[in-house]
């Protein structure tokens, strides 16, 4: 068969090129593997508040960019056995209220886990004697509504929705200040001093 010489010399040249530049790219590999295990960021050396997709090859030779790791938001996780104090919580105390007046309530249980003069756990707060009556007549026993979960949900992940100082709840005022009224319940509380 008869090619004309340019058609033979335009293969070649490209047969060439080609090779050359998977030679290129093997010899890249081949020093990035050599070198991803002396400069692997590991987890330990990352920020303790990120949770990274993945880890960083950084390759040490010049001209090649450096990988970052992205981070990954992920929400706060949440302890189920406060997750049920705080529905049933909502529940006993304000089920039939509205999504707002739950979201205070619920919020004035997390300030005074906050607060240096009440117990720092959810369940201390919650029992603390004569604070809450629905420990009393027994409807923290109640079953939650979907409402009532989703609510404890959000204040566990997200924290109160209140100033911090508000620690007080009733149908009466109290404290130093009343921050709002919400169904009939005063949400107050203590001066900063």
């Amino acid at each position: 068969m008869w090619f004309p010489l340019s058609m033979v010399g335009i293969g070649a040249a490209l047969i060439v090129t080609i090779s050359a530049a998977d030679r290129a790219v093997e010899a890249q590999a081949a020093v990035m593997q050599r070198s991803s295990a002396a400069i692997t960021t590991t987890a330990e050396e990352l920020p303790p508040d990120a949770i990274w997709a993945s880890e960083a090859t950084y390759a040490p030779v010049e001209g090649i960019t450096m990988v970052e790791p992205v981070p990954v938001e992920t929400e706060p996780e949440v302890d189920e056995e406060e997750l049920y104090m705080l529905a049933h919580l909502l529940a006993g105390e304000c089920q039939s209220y509205s999504r707002e007046c739950q979201m205070y309530v619920g919020s004035v249980v997390l300030n005074r886990v906050a607060h240096r003069s009440y117990p720092n756990t959810i369940e201390g707060v919650i029992f603390q004697h004569g604070q809450y009556a629905c420990t009393k007549d027994k409807n923290y026993y109640r079953e939650p509504t979907p409402t009532n979960w989703k609510v404890a949900e959000e204040l566990l992940r997200g924290g109160s929705v209140l100033p911090a100082n508000v620690v007080f709840q009733a149908q009466f005022r109290q404290g130093d200040f009343c921050y709002a009224k919400v169904d009939g319940e005063y949400f107050c509380g203590i001066e900063v001093r």
